[in-house]
């Protein structure tokens, strides 16, 4: 079996990306805690547009479809990292490829 190699591609976060991950994206089981609509902190902070391309990015795979979503802030010198994989992803391989490819910029910072 060959292996599937996806290419993912930042972008800045728009109200369609935004309103899809939140209002669409679902986690089962374990991975529920990750559902937007469970903490009214973060589900604010995700959708002010002020955040889109500055610290919340959209990831797109070559298709240009929606996979999953990249955030970063810095708080006292210290680099706060959150992503997510689309809900279907979960499980299939992506996870570490996708968690280091935008983190390798900033390792250097």
């Amino acid at each position: 079996m060959e292996d599937t190699v996806v290419k993912f591609n930042f972008v800045n976060m728009n109200k369609e990306y935004a309103y899809d991950i939140v209002y669409n994206w679902k986690y089962d089981g374990i991975y529920s805690f990750y559902n937007m609509t469970e903490d009214e902190d973060d589900l604010e902070e995700f959708l002010m547009p002020g955040t889109w391309g500055k610290d919340n990015f959209a990831v797109l795979d070559d298709e240009r479809q929606l996979v999953g979503y990249y955030s970063y802030s810095f708080e006292d010198e210290i680099m706060w990292i959150g992503f997510g994989l689309k809900p279907e992803l979960i499980g299939k391989g992506f996870g570490s490829e996708f968690k280091f490819i935008k983190m390798k910029k900033y390792i250097n910072y």
